[in-house]
């Protein structure tokens, strides 16, 4: 790997500074030095390690020989230190109390400053509540029906449960989950975003879950499951707490709110919409410990990058990139509905005309499939740019799905799931004020008025343009990682922030995305082996990895929870791909279920 390059190279420079500093010393005698220490001609640096080697070759033999190897060994053990550095060092062992970096060791972390913000905030009310929550998503998770929990999920996760509930049908498959078991929540991380607080939650638990398709039998599986998950809760700073989870009544005005919420969760008597954190903790995201570890805390929603944007929209009341996010997920996973379906319709609100043509025209192209798994594992903030009178936000979308292709004849499944870097464009009106709806629930932002899946672009009661930029966040473009780093070479836009799509990732090497594509290739089969697991751990030790930091990560992968990961960068990719195929190769065969994955990683 490359950190065992390094080490030969730095021991490589070592040795030629060794033998030019004793041919110094013979040239130049006790004269080879300089005073001061700090000119031009080296160096500080160079003149302390020149004068270390000196007084070295000074000593008497067999005494420079030793101290030479003491020093060859100190180097050779931070160089082994530094090579145990990896993001998947962090990602917890929830199986053992007594492993390093042990689940059982986490406590709640919770900043003073939440509750100087929000003084009536409870944690063991707010613990309540995510126990409420996980318990009923369970439940309505298995029924496919998700008006038990819509007042207090977000546009965002309901989309991701309706555009997986419509896969599900499309496969006649149900998922069933049963002595479901919560064994620990802890608050992991607070962040503030504008006006508005997010808490990170980690919920460890045990359940069955079983899968079974009767339309393709192939996909059935399941059993005992031990698991960790991330749920991130927002809610207005300072507002006063209702409890949306354990009453049925209107947090505004009282009234009893409809047992069935459909898509938007609107109060019948006052119009208030419960979901939007103004009145409660609401869900708005779910995410899996190795994409939490290594992407939660790339684009803090109150760091640098929050608050340029902030700076460059200038807006003050109730903008919320959490909120924007919200509003990206629910419209990508629209759009994957509308390619499955083959439904172009579906997006018609809420994207540009120019990214309505770009839809029909994949639909019209490609081969009927559907989405066996799909899911996002983070959609994040990126970029910002002003153009044309509008504020761009670049978001950054990392889908993972499997597919089931040809589904009109013969069909073709993907063996494992996929990871995919994506791009879309929000755009809106510089200055524009709050919308009265929201195009991704289906409501009017100019008016509130409810809105059909259509072709049509007006308002059937106030006739304002819907797809309009002047109330809404739009999505107006979406392109993969690629395509974004060709856009931007093409565009001249100047972007805030300017960086690659593999920086969300900064924290996954290259040894990181092999070893996890090489678990990925031989857990294929469903299940991992004494066998592999002896392999993986004999690689992992190749790899310079420590074995005791590691153990969340490879729980991950004997958990089927891993996914296919590659790097935008093309050496990257490369040297993945070539360390892969010797994985696969180790016993002088490749089976044609590791070749089709191989081909498929080519592909990313």
């Amino acid at each position: 790997m490359k950190y065992c390059v390094l080490t030969k190279k730095f021991l490589s420079f070592l040795i030629l500074i060794i033998f030019s500093a004793t041919v110094l010393a013979s040239a130049g005698g006790a004269g080879g030095g300089h005073s001061g220490g700090g000119g031009g001609d080296g160096g500080g640096i160079f003149y302390i390690v020149y004068f270390l080697l000196r007084l070295i070759f000074m000593l008497p033999f067999p005494l420079n020989i030793i101290v030479l190897v003491v020093i060859i060994y100190v180097i050779y053990r931070a160089s082994k230190k530094y090579q145990n550095i990896s993001g998947l060092n962090d990602i917890p062992n929830y199986t053992s109390g007594d492993a390093t970096n042990s689940i059982a060791n986490k406590t709640d972390n919770i900043p003073d400053d939440l509750f100087k913000r929000n003084p009536d905030f409870n944690k063991e009310n707010f613990k309540q509540k995510v126990r409420t929550a996980f318990m009923n998503i369970q439940d309505a998770w298995m029924l496919q029906d998700l008006s038990a929990v819509r007042k207090w999920i977000s546009d965002g996760v309901y989309q991701r449960f309706n555009t997986q509930f419509i896969m599900m049908k499309q496969i006649e498959q149900v998922n069933e989950v049963s002595d479901i078991q919560i064994q620990q929540i802890f608050l992991d991380d607070v962040e503030s975003d504008g006006n508005y607080d997010i808490i990170h939650v980690g919920i460890q638990y045990s359940m069955y879950d079983a899968f079974t398709s009767n339309k393709y039998t192939q996909l059935n599986d399941g059993g005992p499951l031990q698991a960790l998950e991330f749920w991130s809760f927002i809610k207005k700073s300072g507002v006063k707490e209702k409890d949306l989870y354990h009453t049925n009544n209107c947090p505004n005005c009282g009234g009893d709110l409809p047992n069935n919420g459909g898509e938007t969760a609107k109060c019948p008597y006052c119009s208030t919409i419960t979901y939007l954190g103004d009145y409660d903790w609401i869900l708005t995201e779910i995410t899996q410990p190795d994409d939490y570890y290594n992407s939660n805390s790339k684009y803090e929603k109150q760091g640098k990058f929050s608050k340029q944007i902030r700076e460059q929209i200038g807006e003050k009341q109730d903008f919320s990139l959490q909120l924007l996010e919200d509003k990206a997920s629910n419209g990508y996973m629209q759009m994957m509905t509308a390619l499955a379906l083959k439904k172009p319709e579906i997006t018609r609100r809420f994207v540009s005309d120019k990214l309505f043509d770009k839809l029909q025209q994949q639909i019209k192209t490609q081969p009927r499939f559907v989405f066996n798994r799909l899911y996002l594992n983070h959609v994040t903030s990126f970029d910002y740019f002003r153009e044309n009178g509008k504020d761009n936000i670049v978001i950054a979308l990392k889908r993972s799905s499997q597919q089931i292709k040809n589904t009109d004849g013969s069909p073709a499944f993907d063996s494992v799931v996929f990871s995919y870097n994506e791009i879309l464009i929000m755009s809106r009106d510089a200055g524009a004020v709050k919308p009265q709806g929201s195009l991704y629930a289906h409501s009017c932002p100019n008016c509130g008025a409810p809105v059909k899946d259509t072709i049509d672009t007006q308002c059937s009661y106030c006739h304002a343009q819907l797809n309009s930029t002047k109330f809404e966040w739009i999505i107006s473009d979406w392109m993969s990682a690629a395509e974004y780093e060709d856009f931007k070479k093409a565009s001249g836009t100047t972007l805030t922030i300017n960086k690659n799509i593999d920086e969300l990732d900064d924290l996954f090497s290259v040894r990181d995305y092999a070893l996890n594509n090489v678990l990925m290739m031989v857990s294929a089969d469903g299940r991992i082996t004494e066998e592999e697991k002896q392999y993986i751990n004999m690689l992992a030790k190749k790899w310079n990895y420590d074995l005791n930091k590691i153990q969340g990560f490879l729980m991950l992968a004997q958990t089927n929870k891993l996914v296919v990961r590659m790097p935008q960068d093309a050496k990257q990719k490369q040297k993945i791909i070539s360390l892969m195929e010797k994985a696969a190769n180790i016993d002088n065969s490749i089976s044609s279920e590791e070749k089709a994955l191989l081909d498929k990683v080519k592909t990313i």
